[in-house]
Order: C-alpha cells, then sequence, then structure tokens
C-alpha cells in the first residue's frame, strides 16, 4: 500500500488501496470511505471555519469536508454509501494569549454540523480529552487505527507533541570530578522531574552501574582517565545503545564533541568551568529539559531506521504566495538539527541569500563542527561563525555560537547582533529570538525553517514570521530524531511546505525563485 501523510489544512481522497495518515491535536480529521467502491479520504482541519466568507482552504472545516466528499465523488464514490468518522479536536489553550479558546470543541461540532447538512452518515467518532492523536485511514477496508498517547509520546495543552513525563527520569552521571558529579546531581535533583541512580568515575565504573542500575540516560564527560569518553561512547553504542547526553567543558576538542554525535550521542552540553548561581541556573534550564527527552528515544531504532528522501504528501490547498524577493534564510533547532543542516548547506546554490543558524547542539563548538562539514569537499557556499557587527553576505551561511542571536538593519543592510541571555525555551542560542528579529527586519522576504528538535524552541518564531508575510518551512516530522517542535509548528498552522533534509535546499531555491520571477 501506498502512504500519505497529511499536514494541517490538507486532504487527500484515493481510489486505489492506500494509508493516508494524520496527527492531531485540537484539528480535527474526517474519514470519508465508501464500502461498495473503495475510495476514501480524510481531511485535516485547524478551524472551524474563515472570518467573513467561507475561506477556501483546507485550514478551515466549512471548505475542507465538503472538498473532500466532493473529491471522493470525483474519483468514483457513490454518495449513499459514504460513510464518516470524526477524530480529534482535543482541548487546548491558544498559547498567545494563554486563554481558553474551544477551539478543539467548535471544530468537532463544526464537522458534525457539516456532515449532517451533507446528508453523510457519522458511524463513529474519537473526539475531545487532553491528547493528541495519530490515525491512520486504510482506504481499502474503510479501518481507522487511531494511537492516543503513544509509548513515549503525549500531547500538551496546545496541542503538540511532548516526550512523555516519566515518573522520574533515572540518570547515571559518568565523569571524573567528583566537584561536577556533586554539582550536576544537585541540578538535577532539585528539579523533582529526575533521580540520580548512581555516578560513576570513569567508563569501566560506568560500564558495570549501566547494568546493575539500568538509567534512562547517562550524561558523559570526554576527557577522562583510563578510556575517553568517545572510545566509551562508541563501545556502549555498538553492544548497549542508550540515550547519552555528552556534558563536557572540551577546551580544545570540539571535533571530539562533534565525533560524539556521530556515534550517536543525542545531545551535547557545553559544562560551564565556574558554577556560580546565574551560570548554575542556566546549565540547568538547559541541561534538564535535554536528558528527559532524551529519555524518550529509541536509539537502537534510530541507528537502524533508514534516512527518508521523500515524502508523498499533497500540497496545501493554500493559495498563499510571495511576491518579494527572498534576503534571508534562518535556520533553527536542537536535537538532531546538525545531522540534518550538514545535508542541506551542501545542496544550497551558490547565490542563496545569506543564511544564519541558531542549533544549540553545536553552539560550543562551531568552529570545530564547520571545519569538520569544510573537510567533507568543496562547498557551494561559505559557512562561519557568527560575529557581532558583520554585515550579512549572498552565499554565506553563518552560525551562531552560545550566543543568542538577532538580526537588525542598519543603512539598509542585515547584520548579526549576538548578545547574552538566560536560555530561552530552554535553548541557547534560541530560534525564536533568531526568527522573530529576522521576521521584523525583512518581513516577507524572509525564509524560516525549522529541524529536529524537543520543546517548543521556535514555534512562536515561526508564527511571527507568518504574520509579517515570511515562508515557513519545517523538516518532515519522519526525518527528525526528535519531532517534538516540528509537530508543534504544525499543528499551530504555521507551516508552509514540509521536507525531508534531502529536499529543504531544493525548496529554498524553488521559493527564492518564484519570488524572483
Amino acid at each position: 500500500l501506498s502512504t500519505i501523510f497529511i499536514y494541517p489544512g490538507q486532504l487527500a481522497a484515493m481510489a486505489n488501496p492506500s494509508i493516508i495518515r494524520t496527527i492531531l491535536g485540537s484539528c480535527v480529521a474526517v474519514a470519508l470511505w465508501d464500502k461498495e467502491t473503495g475510495v476514501g479520504g480524510l481531511c485535516h482541519y485547524l478551524l472551524p471555519s474563515a472570518p467573513g466568507e467561507i475561506g477556501k482552504s483546507g485550514r478551515y472545516g466549512e471548505f475542507a469536508i465538503p472538498e473532500l466528499l466532493k473529491q471522493c465523488l470525483d474519483l468514483g464514490a457513490r454518495r449513499e454509501s459514504i460513510t464518516a468518522k470524526i477524530y480529534g479536536g482535543g482541548a487546548v489553550v491558544d498559547s498567545l494569549t494563554n486563554s481558553q479558546m474551544n477551539i478543539g470543541e467548535r471544530n468537532i461540532e463544526c464537522a458534525r454540523s457539516l456532515l449532517r447538512e451533507l446528508k453523510i452518515r457519522a458511524i463513529g467518532e474519537s473526539v475531545g480529552g487532553n491528547s493528541g492523536r495519530r490515525i491512520s485511514l486504510d482506504t481499502a477496508t474503510g479501518e481507522v487505527m487511531e494511537e492516543i498517547q503513544g509509548e513515549k509520546t503525549s500531547v500538551n495543552r496546545t496541542g503538540s507533541a511532548v516526550p512523555k513525563a516519566l515518573a522520574l527520569t533515572k540518570i547515571l552521571i559518568v565523569d571524573d570530578s567528583a566537584t561536577i558529579r556533586s554539582v550536576l546531581k544537585n541540578v538535577f535533583e532539585k528539579s523533582k522531574k529526575v533521580v540520580v541512580v548512581g555516578t560513576a568515575i570513569d567508563p569501566f565504573d560506568a560500564r558495570e552501574k549501566i547494568i546493575a542500575l539500568k538509567p534512562d540516560v547517562i550524561t558523559l564527560d570526554i576527557e577522562m582517565p583510563r578510556m575517553n569518553g568517545i572510545a566509551f561512547l562508541e563501545k556502549l553504542m555498538a553492544h548497549h545503545p542508550m540515550p547519552v547526553v555528552v556534558v563536557s567543558s572540551l577546551a580544545a576538542q570540539g571535533a571530539a564533541a562533534e565525533k560524539a554525535l556521530e556515534l550517536g550521542a543525542i545531545e551535547f552540553v557545553h559544562k560551564p568551568s565556574q558554577f556560580d548561581p546565574m551560570i548554575l541556573n542556566d546549565l540547568a534550564e538547559q541541561l534538564i529539559p535535554k536528558v528527559i527527552a532524551a529519555a524518550t528515544v529509541n536509539v537502537a531504532k534510530i541507528k537502524a531506521a533508514p534516512k527518508i528522501k521523500s515524502v508523498n504528501a499533497p500540497t496545501t490547498s493554500s493559495t498563499r504566495t510571495k511576491s518579494s524577493p527572498i534576503s534571508l534564510v534562518t535556520i533553527g533547532g536542537n536535537g538532531g538539527a546538525a545531522d540534518a543542516l550538514a545535508k542541506i548547506i551542501p545542496g544550497l546554490a551558490t547565490d542563496t541569500p545569506p543564511v544564519v543558524v541558531t542549533i544549540s547542539t553545536i553552539a560550543g563548538f562551531a568552529d570545530a563542527w564547520i571545519q569538520k562539514l569544510n573537510s567533507t569537499g568543496k562547498l557551494p557556499v561559505s559557512v562561519e561563525v557568527a560575529k557581532d557587527g558583520t554585515f550579512l553576505k549572498q552565499g554565506s551561511v553563518y552560525i551562531a555560537s552560545e550566543s543568542h542571536l538577532k538580526i537588525v538593519k542598519e543603512g539598509g543592510r542585515l547584520k548579526l547582533e549576538p548578545f547574552k541571555a538566560p536560555p530561552s525555551s530552554g535553548q541557547r542560542p534560541s530560534a525564536d529570538i533568531l526568527f522573530s528579529s529576522a521576521a521584523e527586519a525583512c518581513e516577507s522576504s524572509l525564509i524560516a525553517i525549522l529541524l529536529s528538535g524537543y520543546g517548543q524552541d521556535g514555534v512562536n518564531g515561526m508564527a511571527i514570521v507568518r504574520e509579517k508575510g515570511g515562508w515557513a518551512i519545517c523538516q518532515l516530522p519522519d526525518d527528525c530524531a526528535f519531532n517534538f517542535n516540528v509537530v508543534a509548528a504544525l499543528e499551530e498552522g504555521v507551516v508552509d511546505e514540509v521536507g525531508s533534509r534531502d529536499e529543504i535546499a531544493q525548496k529554498v531555491y524553488a521559493r527564492r525563485s518564484a519570488s524572483i520571477v
């Protein structure tokens, strides 16, 4: 069977046996199926109706449901034998006003009302509640498979996928410094979400304790006696793969951190050299969500999974277009985003508008990451660390280090402005800060790209990009190591296009080309 994944605002109808899948929060999906002809389809809408006249967009139920019926009939379905099922409509709180919106309830009632008007019999529904759903329609049988709060995933009150909170995430700390072990233990235990089941002074000690204590995640230093962290990580991933967050001061060993991510470490956090209260608060704000998220990852499954090269998804029914020439491309993400970025940069055209990147995973060793990328061969663009006061140039990529990064306009030119501040949404540098500042500076001449990550960083920024007229692209959820942020952006309806890591560079080229025609 062919598989189609539809995103918010999309719909698909098929005459051939197929699986049509989607992910729902406050959105609603209506499945139609004709048992006589085997024609079936699914729509996914975000709001019941558009202001004023009916919105000719799949974002709105008042258009999406009749349009889905029309497409099924065009494929040969018989109106009298079509039946419907309704899914989704979870309770949400609006992420911007924090007020109760009852969008889920309104979406559910829209589906019921329209199906009555269209004289389509609804034979089942699974709606409401506070959880999200993954649903799959089998057009060969009309069956709908539903997954509510999957084994590793739940949905928060904004309808966005987040790591399912374990009762406590069990951590093993591996570091040869007694001071660091004590500091990290205090950081974790004050959170009340993490329990330190043990500490280890080196990899040989860790090996025994992993088996005995069965931690969900280990934090791992790189520079240790007897065996360094990289050598241990390589052996661990070969014989006992599990989530690892590297916590290291690195010194001159940025290449070692890059190697750790390449071997399968989930995340990297820069270990501070000082431990005053403010620095420890920053460390806690970044490290705790990273280890909790890491606990949700099946490392063995990720290592074995083939990379997705394309997605069979229909284009959105939105007619939204752009006329402004593209002056800037921004890219954000965290866990797993570095792998996607390493694929995207070599695919960019030599005359690509300037590209600015904030990925917290590689911020602590941006120089080493860039050096590794350059070693793969001649790149079509230049890549450098973002520096204060730099005016942006075409054909250049600027990667943020450990400071937040804003885009400002000076004398009609775009300029980088790094600044120190606490983490935002648990990340530093923050994609929200980059996206929102770039949207203010560039308005409709901006492309923003959200890559793999957990939490909410980048989602509000994408919303601001679209409000200002910019174009928003996110990585295909099934192509992400962590897809929590991109699913959140899709559920919020702030994405124009999706693509795998192999497709995003081409989408940038296509959007840039379309804007200058």
